[in-house]
């Protein structure tokens, strides 16, 4: 019993020498870590609803993406939000915006065209589209394409002129 004091002992002893080596330092606002900070303390914010995947249900969600208050909110910048939350690499080959209407061009290589399930797919372009609706008042439909061509997946096909979404 007198060898489990002596242990108990010594390693109290050795925590106290080692845990006692740090020293408080007064909070030095200048060595902020930059991954914690996505936008300069001196630019001011304001938040972009948009939709991500929730990848335990592979249901559409309501999230908050936080965007520089100057940043002009447009079909490019709504689009790499939301593609920005995927899991899976997204190549955007173009966006057209038109009077009513945005069309988004996929890579035919990566997702959502290639390497996903259908339940992921209709997630990514339910996000994608129901992203754009809400937030460009001009969109009333949203066309999803592959390169130059129709949209043509493992899964979904349809034609050039067809709305994947309307409001």
């Amino acid at each position: 019993m007198k060898k489990k004091y002596i242990l108990v002992t010594f390693l109290l002893i050795l925590l106290l020498i080692c845990g006692c080596d740090h020293k408080d330092e007064p909070y030095d606002k200048s060595k902020t870590d930059p991954a914690e900070e996505t936008l300069s303390p001196d630019l001011e914010s304001k938040e972009l609803s948009i939709y991500t995947i929730d990848y335990n249900t592979y249901e559409c969600t309501p999230s908050i993406s936080v965007i520089p208050m100057d940043a002009d909110v447009n079909a490019k910048l709504i689009v790499n939000e939301v593609v920005a939350n995927f899991k899976e690499d997204v190549k955007i080959v173009d966006i057209e915006e038109q009077a009513d209407s945005v069309a988004v061009s996929f890579s035919k290589n990566t997702a959502p065209v290639k390497n996903v399930s259908e339940q992921m797919e209709i997630s990514m372009l339910d996000c994608i589209a129901c992203s754009l609706l809400d937030n460009l008042d001009y969109c009333n439909e949203v066309y999803f394409r592959c390169g130059k061509d129709n949209y043509v997946s493992d899964n979904i096909e349809l034609a050039y002129d067809e709305p994947y979404i309307s409001k």
